[in-house]
């Protein structure tokens, strides 16, 4: 969804967010960093309960840890500026 993730992109550039969302084709929730800033999606989810337990940056996914229950998130670049992160189940954060 190119306008979407160009909305995103604006908010990171214009209206100095650390992160923001979008949404793939099925609606599913996915947020855009600046590349090199998963920091700030880590934070975001360690406020809501989630610790990170392993980052794996040759296949691109961060292992989340909540109440012994774990979830794998991936990302990926969208540009040589931004990192697009999967997390279908931040719903709930």
């Amino acid at each position: 969804r190119p306008i979407a993730n160009a909305k995103a992109m604006y908010q990171l550039e214009f209206k100095d967010k650390d992160i923001a969302e979008t949404t793939d084709v099925d609606n599913n929730i996915m947020y855009i960093v600046p590349r090199g800033h998963l920091d700030t999606y880590i934070e975001m989810v360690k406020k809501k309960g989630y610790s990170l337990t392993e980052k794996d940056n040759k296949n691109h996914t961060l292992l989340l840890e909540k109440r012994n229950n774990f979830t794998e998130i991936s990302y990926k670049s969208l540009t040589s500026r931004y990192t697009i992160i999967s997390s279908p189940f931040l719903k709930e954060v």
